[in-house]
């Protein structure tokens, strides 16, 4: 009694396509009478487990498939969060680096403007402190002109 094997996969196309009968027939090809059909019963047993079989195992791989794409999926919309976040936050640091030199740009500003301010200062005080030279010789002659006329008046 020989056995004839049918791939899997090729079962599995045949009985897709043609139906159970064909299937059968194409197992049963060469054997002929009640032996043939005994066979053909058998070798469609043997086929239809072997079939079982391999869409079982087909159904846990897609199964497994199908829980990675979801797993990869999950994990593609986790960085896309992070990404977005991350892209929030060179956001706000291009934002806060813009506002750190609007201040050093107003700081300097400042500083230039103090600086005019101080110069402005110091050539009042040069300005006041010529005045109070003049003022102080005006006095020391004020205060000779007085000497000279007490001398005067104590001469006379």
């Amino acid at each position: 009694m020989k056995k004839t094997l049918i791939p899997a996969t090729l079962a599995i196309a045949v009985g897709l396509t043609f139906g159970t009968a064909a299937l059968a027939a194409g197992v049963a090809g060469g054997a002929g009478g009640a032996g043939g059909a005994m066979n053909q019963s058998r070798e469609m047993v043997q086929t239809k487990s072997q079939v079982r079989a391999q869409i079982k195992s087909q159904d846990k791989l897609l199964t497994r498939t199908r829980d990675q794409l979801k797993t990869q999926d999950q994990l593609m919309t986790r960085t896309r969060d992070q990404i977005k976040t991350q892209d929030q936050l060179l956001t706000q640091i291009r934002d806060q680096l813009k506002t750190q030199e609007q201040m050093r740009t107003q700081t300097r500003e400042q500083l230039q403007a103090q600086e005019q301010l101080h110069l402005k200062t110091l050539e009042q005080l040069k300005t006041q402190e010529e005045v109070l030279l003049k003022t102080r010789d005006q006095l020391k002659d004020q205060e000779q002109i007085q000497l000279k006329t007490k001398d005067q008046l104590n001469a006379e």
